[in-house]
């Protein structure tokens, strides 16, 4: 949930340096309608659609929140912070076309996507590779050229560069939009 309201606060603040996006939904009901459509025991559409019609509901009155609103996939056009998006192939929860879907969408030109093997699922612990490119992605936009100048020697110095080496049986980075093919072959 994390990733996606972070979709939808990036398409409205434009003052944000950067997204790191793990595993984000495109749609709350969509994710809802899969989650059902994998249990071991099948629902027909019909009951899931009446069990989602009570869970909004539900929601609606406790929290005042519509999740037939929870549509990122509508935000991400709008959204053009530089953004790093994560996908565990091994995602049972959130499927991976959700992230693919929505790095496509993404209205900024910068933007990598880091896809996780290995057995990753949508709660699994991330490679300590992943995060240290996280990290070093996350300063690089968080100290732009002002900053890095306004900056004693001395504390840039306290930060020293981490090199990031993603291996092959953990995961991959690709700086390139997946193609069609990729982002299909997951519907």
């Amino acid at each position: 949930m994390g990733a996606a309201t972070a979709v939808l606060r990036a398409a409205e603040d434009t003052g944000l340096a950067a997204c790191v996006l793990d595993s984000p939904f495109c749609s709350l009901p969509e994710v809802a309608r899969e989650l059902a459509r994998g249990m071991r025991l099948k629902l027909p559409e019909t009951m899931v659609g009446l069990m989602l019609k009570r869970i909004r509901s539900d929601i609606k009155a406790r929290a005042d929140v519509d999740i037939e609103g929870l549509r990122p996939i509508e935000a991400a056009p709008k959204a053009t912070v530089p953004a790093l998006f994560v996908v565990a192939e091994g995602d049972a929860f959130v499927q991976a076309h959700h992230t693919y879907a929505l790095h496509d969408a993404w209205g900024g030109e910068e933007r990598q996507l880091v896809k996780l093997g290995g057995g990753q699922g949508h709660n699994s612990v991330r490679p300590r590779e992943f995060n240290v490119h996280a990290a070093n992605f996350l300063r690089e936009k968080l100290t732009g050229p002002a900053e890095k100048a306004a900056l004693p020697e001395s504390q840039m110095q306290s930060l020293p560069p981490v090199a990031c080496q993603l291996s092959d049986g953990c995961s991959s980075l690709s700086t390139r939009p997946p193609s069609r093919a990729e982002s299909e072959s997951d519907l």
